[in-house]
């Protein structure tokens, strides 16, 4: 996508350890123009599957699945990095590393949110490297 292209070029910053800081634009201050596009972009890549739910992972990949969901007209599901008191223990979890924190984490769905039959498009903020 072009216009994430050209953001990546002009504000864009490498840092140490070869990190890619899109801050400016895609996660602490957030271009509200871009993540249509990107929404946009997302659905016109999968209009042709029929896409029951979005996942994705707190904090960062909400807002562009947010905006892609628009299209679609579908939920958002995002997996917590801590598991909330207000959560019950049947749930979907798995381990992920983050690279630009360098942390671990166990990230959990409640499986009531995702069914047998969801066709599920899963998205994320953006590749650190």
């Amino acid at each position: 996508m072009q216009s994430l292209k050209d953001k990546i070029t002009s504000q864009g910053r490498v840092m140490p350890g070869n990190i890619l800081n899109v801050g400016s634009f895609l996660n602490q201050q957030v271009d509200i123009e871009l993540y249509e596009k990107i929404g946009q972009e997302f659905h016109k890549r999968f209009s042709n599957e029929k896409i029951t739910r979005i996942l994705t992972i707190e904090a960062s990949g909400i807002g562009i699945a947010c905006m892609t969901a628009r299209y679609f007209n579908v939920p958002v599901v995002f997996a917590r990095k801590f598991k909330a008191k207000n959560v019950d223990d049947n749930l979907y979890s798995t381990h992920i590393t983050s690279y630009t924190h360098g942390i671990d984490y166990t990230i959990t769905v409640p499986r009531s949110f995702l069914k047998a039959d969801d066709s599920v498009l899963l998205i994320n903020d953006f590749l650190a490297n």
